[in-house]
């Protein structure tokens, strides 16, 4: 059985990350997701949305949000429940927005010019 999101189109990875040999594949693909999210107000998704859709536990996650973050592709913002230091809400925001190139090929693939 094949699981499909509503409005789904696809992904897009710029080419500083795509080419970024720092990044993992993981990485560029968690980094594509959070972009494609990421509104005014940051990627708010929870871990469980980002299991179902990469297939991997929480402590990965996790692991993903830190590498990123110290690598300077992401800020994290996390608010706390009131009078306690439990995490009630986290917002992840790009720190660089790549603009979509566009281009057009031909038959083979080979890029003929950009638009």
């Amino acid at each position: 059985m094949t699981e499909t999101l509503d409005n789904f189109t696809g992904i897009w990875i710029p080419e500083e990350i795509w080419f970024d040999r720092r990044l993992s594949v993981m990485e560029r693909f968690f980094y594509a997701e959070i972009t494609g999210l990421a509104g005014k107000r940051g990627c708010y998704a929870n871990n469980q949305h980002f299991i179902k859709i990469l297939n991997v536990k929480s402590s990965r996650i996790s692991q993903l949000i830190k590498s990123l973050s110290e690598k300077k592709y992401i800020t994290v913002k996390l608010f706390y429940k009131k009078g306690t230091k439990q995490v009630s809400r986290r917002e992840i925001y790009p720190i660089k927005a790549y603009p979509i190139k566009k281009y057009r090929t031909d038959f083979t693939g080979n890029i003929t010019n950009y638009i």
